[in-house]
């Protein structure tokens, strides 16, 4: 079924297959994929009926059947009044305001939906941690029809599913074992549809491939059984969110925390100071064979030499994950110092927004925006020389920063100014454009309200990409609170192991009488 809807925003189409809207044009809806978040139509007026893609964010929809219906029900209530009776009219009237609170509430809903996903949500971006979102839900909301297709200086992380294990005390069921930088943990076959779920619904511009239905039978799809089957999809899931910054960031995080589950580091602890217990008694007891000393020792030096395998596995992939987020880390400083650049570069005015302080210098804002990109790209530089990473790198270059943009309003109070302007520009045009232009002044106003229309959105769009830039940024930052969580997890298990090896080290002499200790070291 074909409805009709009406553009709010101006789309642009900036490949084949998309469709030019203006505010204002009626559109003929044949088909909606509300995964991706883009409609199928093309314009009323077009006689040619040429269908092309559009976002459904920049438009209204609209009932055309329900208005026909409301006006043929106005009539026959007007004829059927005399007849009917105050009871059931009454009664009428409550079922019709139940509708309409019913109706404003799907509305409200609606609005909601579309106020978070225009870019108008992208004026008002937090600047404290805490209140931080994340960047690709952000970025997916000002940018509705980005899809992502891959980032440069990126090391993908290499996932890769080992075999099924079947598990279970009454009903055994299968576990999926995924490998990564030496760390392996299991997953069911309903953690990874979860996991499809979340994805879908927190990145729903990202082409994430889906999983099979287990409700196929594995001899349609040409795999032997369903567990092949699974396996093929769930390695095919792991590729692209391997491939991806953002994702394989959340996967691995989940990889970690499932492999240095608190409860099985426990169990090792026990065991390994069972094991150290007993050697010890072994150690100290005379008339004990060489034979039985000798295999405690082994069994002792073996399950040491598992748990030290561990802790190199969880530095490994505090190693792989620190690499990865110190080129995304980059990658924005580079974003964000081009975005402000670009911004400095504007043919607009903005002598409305400067402070007091600012005026009286007469300083150059063109200058100071590029200088400000500067401050950026040195941040940038100054990560590039540091090998390890550290927070303490990044005071002395934001205070710079600070010093720096302190000296008018600030990006966030520029990018809803420009908004505004855009808005209002756009609205002067069109009703310019609507109105008959009879004189040569008239005239001249419709040619400088397009000019200014053009400034203004220029203005908007480096504001939007700056905003974007900096929501990036600052996410970024939010690692170090998870990298420093991470060490501190791996630093409490490498003491545990020190430890063991210490208390080792003072029985040792003991062992050296009878010539067991050879190989220890290794």
């Amino acid at each position: 079924m074909s409805s009709i809807a009406v553009a709010e925003f101006e789309f642009e189409a900036h490949e084949d297959g998309e469709l030019k809207i203006v505010p204002g044009d009626r559109i003929v809806v044949t088909a909606k994929d509300e995964a991706s978040g883009w409609w199928t139509g093309y314009l009323e007026n077009d006689p040619q009926q040429i269908q092309g893609l559009f976002p459904w964010n920049y438009v209204k929809e609209v009932d055309s059947q329900n208005e026909v219906q409301e006006t043929e029900t106005q009539e026959n209530k007007g004829k059927k009044s005399k007849k009917q009776t105050k009871k059931e009219q009454k009664e009428k009237q409550k079922e019709e305001k139940e509708k309409q609170k019913e109706e404003k509430k799907k509305q409200k809903e609606k609005q909601k939906e579309k106020q978070l996903s225009r870019p108008d949500s992208m004026s008002s971006i937090p600047t404290v941690e805490e209140e931080i979102g994340d960047i690709q839900e952000s970025f997916n909301l000002s940018n509705p029809g980005f899809v992502w297709e891959g980032l440069d200086n990126s090391q993908n992380l290499q996932i890769s599913v080992t075999g099924v294990v079947e598990k279970g005390r009454f009903s055994k069921k299968p576990y999926y074992t995924i490998e990564s930088s030496g760390t392996k943990c299991q997953f069911k076959w309903n953690e990874f549809e979860w996991l499809y779920n979340q994805y879908l619904r927190l990145y729903p511009n990202i082409n994430i491939p889906p999983l099979m239905e287990y409700k196929i039978h594995p001899l349609h799809t040409g795999f032997e059984t369903k567990e092949k089957m699974r396996m093929f999809s769930i390695q095919q899931f792991l590729q692209r969110i391997g491939s991806h910054p953002i994702l394989r960031q959340a996967f691995f995080l989940q990889i970690f925390l499932k492999s240095t589950d608190e409860k099985r580091w426990a169990k090792d602890k026990k065991e390994l100071e069972k094991k150290f217990r007993h050697f010890w008694r072994t150690v100290k007891c005379d008339h004990i064979p060489d034979m039985n000393l000798n295999q405690t020792l082994d069994q002792f030096r073996s399950h040491v030499y598992s748990f030290n395998q561990k802790i190199k596995n969880l530095n490994g992939v505090v190693t792989e994950i620190t690499a990865n987020r110190y080129l995304e880390m980059n990658s924005s400083l580079l974003k964000l110092s081009a975005a402000w650049r670009e911004f400095g570069n504007t043919d607009f005015d903005w002598r409305k927004d400067v402070p007091s302080k600012a005026k009286e210098t007469d300083e150059d804002l063109t200058s100071v925006f590029t200088a400000v990109g500067d401050a950026w790209e040195q941040i940038g530089k100054s990560f590039l020389t540091q090998s390890n990473f550290e927070v303490d790198h990044i005071s002395i270059p934001l205070q710079e920063y600070d010093r720096i943009i302190s000296n008018f309003t600030g990006p966030f109070k520029l990018r809803d100014r420009a908004q505004l302007d855009y808005h209002e520009s756009q609205n002067s045009l069109i009703h310019l454009e609507k109105s008959r232009l009879d004189s040569e002044k008239e005239r001249q106003k419709l040619d400088a309200a397009r000019e200014r229309t053009k400034k203004c959105k220029f203005a908007t769009d480096t504001m939007i990409n700056i905003g974007v830039a900096e929501t990036e940024y600052f996410r970024v930052t939010r690692y170090h609170d998870f990298k420093k969580m991470m060490l501190e997890y791996v630093d409490s298990q490498i003491s545990f192991y020190q430890d063991i090896v210490q208390s080792f080290q003072k029985i040792k002499p003991l062992i050296e009488k009878i010539n067991i200790t050879k190989g220890f070291d290794k």
